[in-house]
């Protein structure tokens, strides 16, 4: 019988570090052959010493642009990853002052879409890129 997964041993972290920063562009790398140039505030989830996803901040002139948002997909749950992520990184953003922030979806990623319209978010923006909400933080 398969032994059952303790999410609970999973730690959510603010990269403080290059050597965080260096484990996000890895599995961005990975996941994505990608490597994008992330800002402060990044957490990043990490369970038994193996990196399980990251979100970051993009560069902006004024405002916060939260993204990327990578999981490894060989890692479960993803989406329960993903919550706590932007748990985490709203913290932050908190503890920071911020009051929003910015977050997009790409265009034929449907299923993240319609996740997050459930949740009453309405986008602001649309282009060929794709969608842009804006997400107060509490």
């Amino acid at each position: 019988r398969e032994a059952l997964m303790q999410p609970t041993s999973t730690q959510y972290r603010l990269c403080q570090h290059a050597r965080d920063y260096r484990l996000c562009h890895a599995l961005e790398k990975a996941v994505d052959d990608a490597s994008t140039p992330l800002q402060f505030p990044t957490v990043y989830a990490v369970r038994d010493g193996v990196i399980l996803g990251f979100l970051g901040t993009l560069k902006a002139k004024n405002d916060i642009l939260a993204g990327p948002l990578v999981l490894d997909p060989t890692q479960k749950p993803p989406a329960l990853v993903a919550m706590r992520l932007v748990e985490a990184y709203e913290r932050v953003l908190s503890t920071a002052g911020v009051s929003c922030y910015i977050f997009g979806i790409d265009r034929g990623n449907e299923s993240w879409k319609a996740l997050v319209e459930k949740r009453g978010f309405t986008p602001y923006a649309s282009n060929e890129a794709g969608t842009w909400y804006i997400r107060k933080v509490a």
